[in-house]
This record gives C-alpha cells, sequence and structure tokens, in this order.
C-alpha cells in the first residue's frame, strides 16, 4: 500500500482504526513505522512475517485485545516487553490443520 485516498467521508472522525484485520497477507513485515493510537482490536491470521504489531500502551490506555495464531504471538518481537501485560491476546490456532506443522 503507497496511497491511500479517503474522500467524501463526512462521519469520519479518526484517520487511525480502532479495529485492524490482516489475513493471509504472507509478506507483510509491517503495518506502521510508529503505533497506531486508536488501536483497540487487532485480528491477525495468516501475516508469518509481521514480528512487530503498531500498538503504544500505557496507563491511561485501554487493553488492546490481540487475536491471532499461537505460534506467531511467541514469535513477536517487543521494543518493551511491559506492553505485553496491556494487550488481551486471545489464541484462535492456524487457519488450517496442515498449516500448524509447517514452517
Amino acid at each position: 500500500l503507497k496511497h491511500l485516498l479517503l474522500d467524501c467521508c463526512p462521519s469520519l472522525m479518526y484517520l487511525f482504526p480502532s479495529s485492524l484485520q490482516l489475513w493471509e497477507l504472507p509478506e507483510l513485515t509491517s503495518v506502521c513505522d510508529g503505533v497506531l493510537p486508536s488501536l483497540k482490536n487487532l485480528k491477525v491470521k495468516g501475516c508469518p512475517k509481521l514480528r512487530k504489531i503498531p500498538v503504544g500502551v500505557n496507563e491511561n490506555s485501554p487493553f488492546v485485545t490481540t487475536t491471532g495464531e499461537q505460534m506467531w504471538w511467541d514469535s513477536l518481537l517487543w521494543d518493551d516487553e511491559t506492553i505485553k501485560h496491556w494487550l488481551l491476546f486471545r489464541n484462535r490456532g492456524p487457519l488450517l490443520p496442515h498449516l500448524a506443522t509447517e514452517g
């Protein structure tokens, strides 16, 4: 994605989403360079190269619900390990049973 055009969205209040779903993007390595401050719900499936997620949380932020595969969650890299304490992870398993054994 190089360009995003938003036109005629009179009700749009925030540019950054509160919910983001990423499905079957095997070459995706990054969502953005920073964080998505209004992100509350992230669902990831089939994105094995995505090693960092765009969350930045603090005491004033709500928990971010993150749904994905356990192997993906365990492979994430963290700039600050304490961020994991502000995330609610839900394991949804692999997309298909045979994908769990492929490396």
